[in-house]
Order: C-alpha cells, then structure tokens, then sequence
C-alpha cells in the first residue's frame, strides 16, 4: 500500500482571476473546499502523508482550511511558481521517504475507486499515469492527451495531434524518476509535468498508463469548470462528497 501522496497546490490560477482573490483550491464545491475531493480519495486508499506543494500566496489560505483535517499534512513552499507545476513535482517529491508515492492535482476531482486502479500497476513500471480512453465530462481540446503503443506511453502533451488517451492529473511514481525530472530541471526554467515525463522516458523510465474506462473525473480551471460541478455534474460529485464524513467534520 502507498502511505505518500504529494498534492500539487502551487500554481498561479490565472484563468480564476477576476472572478475570486482567493486560491481555487479553498473555494466551495458542494460546501466542501477543492482541495478536500483529491484528498479525500487518496486518504481513503491508504495515503498516512501528503505533502502539499503550495506558493508563497496559496500558502495561508490552504493551510488554514486544512487545519481542522486530522491529515498528516507538511507543505512545501515553491517560490518559483512561474517555473510551472514540473517545479513543484521536483519539491514535493524530495520530501518524499518511501520507494512510491502518488501525485495528484489539488484542483481535480475522482472517484473514489480511482487510486485503487493506479496501483494494479506498481512494480510493473516506475511510472503509472492515470489515463481515460473514455473521458465523458472534460474538454478533450483542453486536456493534456497521451499516446500509447505497445502498452507503453511514448509522449505525453497538450498538443498531440496522435493520442490513446486523456490524462486524468493522479500518478503513482517511483522516488527514483525523480532524478530524472531533477535532470530536465537544469536544462529548462520552465518545466510542466508534461515535460519531465518526456524527458524520463527519453532516459529509459517505464511509464504506462492505468485506464480508468470513463469513470468520473474533472478538473477545475475556470469559473465555468466550477458552475458545472455545481450542476450538470452535482450528482457525481456528491457521491464523491458522501465519502469526506470519514475524513473531516468541517
């Protein structure tokens, strides 16, 4: 079982501005900050530590929302955040004690079962990418696709003309494919995930990807994102909501 988990809490939420101050992660979803739907799956599949990989403005109002959770929580600061999230992949995951460690995105939301898909798949590869070949709630032109062949993932972008898949933004890695993504860091400021998992395949790492077949899953990064998980796709996230009793009383 994966006892680690470093939550991605760092970025800028551009496409949020003018419509809060505040980080997307504290806003309500159901009564419920955001950033409570990716931890609640992860605790719930046997997480015992998150590091959250947090800006120096995101900072005091996550930690604040999340002082009440009974989480083994300790937060790293990135104070390059214009670096892009590939950075705070690179801090988040030098903390990290154990040989594999989940990486979620703090502004996605999954179904419970989803973690649980992921791990079928840990001693195969060093890498495990959560993938869709089914995604029914996303903008497909808006999402990072991937292009599998031969059980292998090849390349990994927004911009793929060819692809198998949609990244669903939750992974299993090994610590060690971290060095790799250290590497890439010295050669490039600005680094996306994106690009580390290019770079470490291109260096040997096995990556594959765990199809999650259509099961729910969002991501919010507009204002428009957050009015449809408040409606067309309440129902969804309220079985994800129904699980957090066991996890917080706030």
């Amino acid at each position: 079982m994966i006892k680690e988990a470093v939550v991605l809490a760092a970025g800028l939420s551009i496409r949020m501005r003018g419509f809060t101050n505040l980080p997307k992660q504290v806003l309500k979803v159901l009564d419920k900050p955001l950033i409570y739907y990716p931890l609640t799956a992860l605790v719930l599949n046997g997480v015992k530590k998150v590091y959250v990989v947090v800006n120096e403005v995101t900072y005091g109002p996550i930690r604040e929302i999340l002082s009440g959770v009974p989480i083994d929580i300790e937060y790293v600061i990135n104070d390059k955040p214009d670096r892009d999230n590939g950075y705070s992949v690179i801090l988040g995951g030098s903390y990290v004690k154990g040989n594999y460690f989940y990486l979620a995105m703090s502004d996605h939301i999954f179904s419970i079962d989803i973690p649980k898909v992921l791990t079928r798949y840990v001693g195969i590869a060093d890498l495990v990418v959560g993938a869709d070949s089914k995604p029914k709630f996303i903008d497909i032109e808006e999402a990072t696709k991937i292009l599998v062949k031969d059980g292998n993932v090849v390349r990994v972008g927004k911009g793929l003309s060819e692809f198998t898949h949609i990244d669903i933004g939750i992974f299993i890695m090994n610590k060690k494919v971290v060095n790799y993504f250290r590497e890439c860091s010295e050669v490039k400021y600005v680094i996306k995930l994106a690009d580390l998992i290019n770079y470490s395949i291109t260096k040997g790492v096995k990556a594959v990807v765990a199809d999650v077949e259509g099961r729910f899953w969002f991501d919010i990064d507009t204002r428009e994102d957050l009015e449809k998980v408040r409606s067309e796709l309440r129902d969804y996230v309220e079985n994800v909501k129904s699980f957090m009793n066991y996890l917080v009383k706030a």
